[in-house]
């Protein structure tokens, strides 16, 4: 055996290393209480569409109030189980409702 045979052969045989996980956070209190935003005629919410509770805290924590259009029209397609194709333009939230 050569020697770089033998200063390989012993790697191939460790088990690979495990990761660890990391420590889960612990829950906040945040409530959906803390974001309120008033009904406007014309303007959807992002309280109008149910959404869960974790990802409406990272709505308010990002300082969204109401949708864009597209975001709107994602949202109410897409929680019925339907597909989209949008195209709006640059800045309108697209990325934020996927």
């Amino acid at each position: 055996m050569s020697e770089s045979e033998q200063t390989t052969a012993p790697a191939q045989n460790r088990k690979p290393k495990r990761r660890r996980r990391k420590p889960r956070r612990r829950q906040s209190n945040w409530d959906l209480r803390q974001f309120q935003v008033p009904a406007v005629a014309g303007k959807w919410r992002f309280h109008d569409f149910d959404l869960p509770l974790p990802l409406m805290r990272a709505i308010h924590a990002q300082g969204f109030e109401y949708c864009t259009p597209i975001q709107a029209e994602a949202l109410r397609q897409t929680l019925l189980g339907g597909d989209i194709v949008g195209k709006a333009q640059t800045g309108t939230g697209k990325t934020a409702a996927f």
